[in-house]
């Protein structure tokens, strides 16, 4: 989805065209890991499926950055 020209959102990212550069929002990256050694256990799938998510945008668009 195009929100203004030349910028896209592609799932969690912004991807802005004409300097291919895509930019990730809200991967929590550690989250999980956080609260277990919190002594929080929950069951670890976000890491997966943050996995998941990339690589969805990475088959839409070959960034040349990434912030």
């Amino acid at each position: 989805m195009e929100i203004q020209k030349g910028i896209k959102i592609i799932d969690l990212a912004l991807y802005l065209t004409k300097s291919r550069t895509l930019v990730i929002t809200d991967s929590h990256i550690g989250f999980e890991e956080s609260l277990n050694k919190q002594g929080v256990m929950i069951p670890r799938f976000y890491f997966k499926e943050l996995v998941l998510r990339l690589e969805k945008i990475f088959k839409k668009v070959k960034p040349k950055t990434i912030v």
